[in-house]
């Protein structure tokens, strides 16, 4: 017997620890169960409860144990979305002034997460610079000393 379709409305309205849902690659879990045993801890689930998580549990880089766990929390699949691309729109900002034409509109791109800065490691300044000094200052000394 198949799952249901699930709608994203229905995944929004589990947005609680007791009842926790997300969505992950076009799937609904409901992973209340697993909420307080997540090795993450439980806020990084409820801050994404009742949404898609798709991209936060891959740029995590959960192991593939982690990815067939998810199985028995499976809800059914996605309800299929409709989007609209590039659709003429007749409000006034997007008519050009001078013309009866539609502007062609705006396309917002998503802001990617700050990442955290990498840790510089050593490299060859932090030993030539100061090696190269040394034998500055001792030449100098050296060629003035009286």
């Amino acid at each position: 017997m198949s799952k249901p379709l699930v709608t994203v409305a229905d995944v929004a309205k589990h947005n609680t620890k007791d009842d926790c849902w997300i969505i992950y690659k076009g799937k609904a879990y409901d992973i209340s169960k697993f909420v307080e045993a997540h090795p993450g801890g439980e806020d990084v689930l409820l801050d994404l409860a009742g949404r898609d998580c798709t991209r936060d549990f891959d740029d995590v880089g959960h192991s593939e144990s982690a990815i067939e766990m998810m199985v028995e929390f499976l809800q059914g699949d996605m309800e299929p979305v409709a989007k609209v691309v590039n659709a003429p729109s007749t409000t006034k900002e997007t008519l050009k002034d001078d013309k009866n034409e539609t502007a062609k509109p705006q396309r917002s791109t998503p802001t990617p997460k700050p990442r955290p800065a990498e840790a510089a490691g050593p490299n060859y300044l932090t030993f030539a610079a100061p090696a190269l000094l040394a034998l500055v200052s001792a030449a100098y000394y050296f060629y003035f000393r009286n």
